[in-house]
């Protein structure tokens, strides 16, 4: 099992993006055609779970960089970063109150899929070299 030692390390959960970006599409997507409060919920609960991803990513180490230092102190991504959590907790609050007022769920649903790219960029400006 030598040629498991010598795989390149992409950082902490490469699936997890992939994992993360689909639930968003094709969760964003549910409240679009429609608005159902379990849809809602785990739209919630799926962009919760992307500002926790990306916090966590930003603040593990980078090893092709300087030593292995932080992907925050690596990149000079912190606008597109900070924007991207931001957005995410936006939409899971968005999310949670269109349960109550029925009138901004396109908007939520709107918003999910803006943020989805906006989430994507962020992950993309911390990890190319």
């Amino acid at each position: 099992m030598r040629f498991l030692s010598k795989t390149p390390r992409y950082g902490p959960g490469v699936g997890l993006f992939w994992l993360t970006l689909l639930l968003m599409l094709g969760c964003s997507l549910i409240v679009l055609a429609r608005s159902r409060s379990a849809a809602l919920i785990a739209q919630a609960a799926i962009f919760l779970w992307g500002a926790a991803y990306l916090t966590y990513y930003v603040a593990s180490e980078d090893d092709y960089r300087r030593g292995g230092i932080s992907r925050w102190d690596a990149y000079d991504a912190h606008v597109v970063t900070v924007a991207a959590i931001t957005a995410c907790l936006a939409v899971a609050a968005g999310a949670l109150a269109a349960q109550r007022w029925r009138r901004i769920v396109a908007a939520v649903g709107g918003a999910g899929m803006a943020v989805l790219v906006l989430f994507a960029a962020a992950v993309l400006a911390n990890s190319l070299n």
